[in-house]
Formats: C-alpha cells, structure tokens, sequence
C-alpha cells in the first residue's frame, strides 16, 4: 500500500506548502484567544490546499483520504473535497455541541464521499453519537501509541505534575498544589501565561519543564515520571495526551474525577481521584511511586493499537 502524508509543516510529510498558518502557530498566536479563530481558519485553508496538492501530483492517486486529527468545523469546511473521496476515513477531537449541530453534522456524513469511516477521540462522544450517526468508532489519543522500551520504563523515578495546555490558571491555584508536594521534587509543567522564574525561586527543589522546547526534549521529560498527576479540571468530552502517553506506559495517574476521560480510562486501572486525597496526597503520591513498574498492565496500549488498526485498515 503506498501513502502519501500532506502536511504544513515543511519539514514533515510527503506534500508540503509554504503555510501562513503554521507560521502563525510556530509563533503561538493560537494560544491567544484574539488570534486563535484567524490561526485554525488559516491553516485549515492551508491543509486544504496541501491535500489538493498531493493529489495533483504524477504519483498514484491515494484511493482513500485518511484524516488522522480535525474538529467537527473543520470537517465542515472540507466538505466540497471530502465528497470526491472513497471511503474517506475521519477522526474527530471533539464532537457537536446540541442535538441542532449533532442533526447537520449527521446530514454532512451523509453527503461526503462513499461510505465514509468516521472516528471519534472521546468515547463518550461515540456513545452520544449512536442517536444520530451509526457505525462511529472510538479511536483514542496518538499519544497512547507512544510506548517507551522496557529500558526506559523500568527506570522511571520522578513524580510529575502537569496543567493542561491552552487553560489558564491562578498563580494561587498553582502554589496550593506545589506547596503541597514540594518536599518530593516532582518535575512540573506549568500552565502557560506564568512567571517560570518566580516559581523557581520560590521552589528551588522542582524541576520545571522550561517552555519552547522541542518534542523531542519534552518526551525525555516524560520519560522519568513513574507517577503523574494531572491537574485538568471538567474537561468535559475532551481527551488528555498526557493521560494517553502515561497509561500506555503503565504509569498511574491522579486526576480530578470532573474530566470525561476520568470515567473512560478508570477501567483501564490506573486513574486515580484527586479528591479522594486531598489531605494526604503527598503520601499517596510516594505510596504509589514505591510500587513496582511491572505492577501494572499495558492494555491501554493494547487498545490504542487495534483502534487504530481498525480505524485506518
């Protein structure tokens, strides 16, 4: 089978263009809520122009438009392209927001392309979507596909605490927590839009994820934690890649029991509810930490693997 990756990024895939949008977002002007509709407008014009690229090319044809990652908007706007396709093969990050946009995002698979595979990230979605559309599947994470070897799995010794991305938070809120498990020198990525300097001052024993860092260097990072707490508050029908990438490698997880994925990963066995350890959470951050690795199971991966077997075969 032959396969071609469009991409606006210059340095990855098979097609390329030169892309505004991915310059803008190089930039981080997505992460400003004033720039951030004109950046995802701009590289979903971009992508679109990549794709049509590739399949102008002297090169076979793909006989199947595969797209990996989009949110329903985005899906919205490729439209005219997707119903070309045969058997299009699309993965949602999220989902529609009312029973009104569930009704046209129905009407939509029903126009593009042949037979079309649609997947969802978040399964509750899949769930809510069975009254409207049949047949969505529940693809979770990429992250979940990152498995680390043995080598480095068996060595994890850090604690890690980690904000999500694109969610801004106090700096009372992140002293609370800090104060609370400083004493166990975690390695901590803090949330965006905070002075990384007064933190290091004030906590000389933590090691914080400095920001701008290759992909590459962030995963080294993760690489050490052997128990990870995820300060996500209601993320609600919405996924964690951090939550992929560590219970793929069997690393527990603290979380708050508000997150969907709280509820869609717990029967995995390694989520654990941050309320219920309020009073004594540097205890069951150590207690946890002195388990052994191989203690726990790597299904999660296991999953993550046929789902997107399934998903792109």
């Amino acid at each position: 089978m032959q396969a071609q990756i469009a991409s606006v990024d210059s340095d990855f895939g098979d097609v390329s263009i030169c892309s505004i949008g991915f310059k803008l977002q190089k930039a981080k002007l997505d992460h400003s809520r004033i720039f951030k509709h004109f950046v995802d407008s701009q590289l979903l014009r971009d992508l679109s122009r990549c794709i049509k690229k590739g399949t102008r090319l002297g090169l076979p044809s793909p006989s199947k438009v595969v797209v990996t990652s989009a949110r329903v908007n985005h899906v919205m706007k490729l439209e005219k392209f997707l119903m070309r396709q045969n058997q299009p093969r699309i993965r949602l990050l999220d989902s529609p927001s009312s029973p009104r946009e569930w009704m046209s995002f129905a009407k939509l698979v029903g126009r593009i392309g042949v037979k079309p595979v649609i997947a969802m990230e978040v399964e509750s979605s899949v769930i809510e979507s069975r009254e409207y559309v049949g047949g969505v599947i529940h693809v979770p994470s990429h992250y979940s596909l990152h498995k680390e070897e043995p080598s480095i799995n068996t060595e994890r010794k850090k604690i890690g605490i980690f904000w999500p991305v694109g969610r801004n938070y106090s700096p009372e809120t992140v002293h609370i927590l800090l104060q609370k498990t400083r004493l166990l020198s975690p390695i901590v990525k803090l949330p965006g839009g905070l002075d990384m300097n007064k933190f290091k001052s004030a906590y000389p024993t933590i090691t914080f994820v400095p920001p701008g860092i290759s992909n590459f260097e962030f995963r080294e990072f993760l690489s050490h934690i052997k128990v990870a707490l995820l300060a996500h508050e209601n993320y609600v029908k919405q996924s964690s890649g951090y939550a992929g990438y560590f219970l793929a490698n069997s690393v527990p997880i603290l979380t708050s029991k508000t997150n969907s994925f709280f509820t869609e990963l717990k029967k995995f066995g390694q989520l654990h509810a941050i309320e219920d350890h309020e009073d004594d959470l540097s205890d069951f951050l150590v207690f946890l930490k002195d388990k052994s690795h191989s203690m726990y199971s790597n299904s999660y991966n296991n999953f993550t693997i046929e789902s997107w077997k399934s998903f792109l075969l």
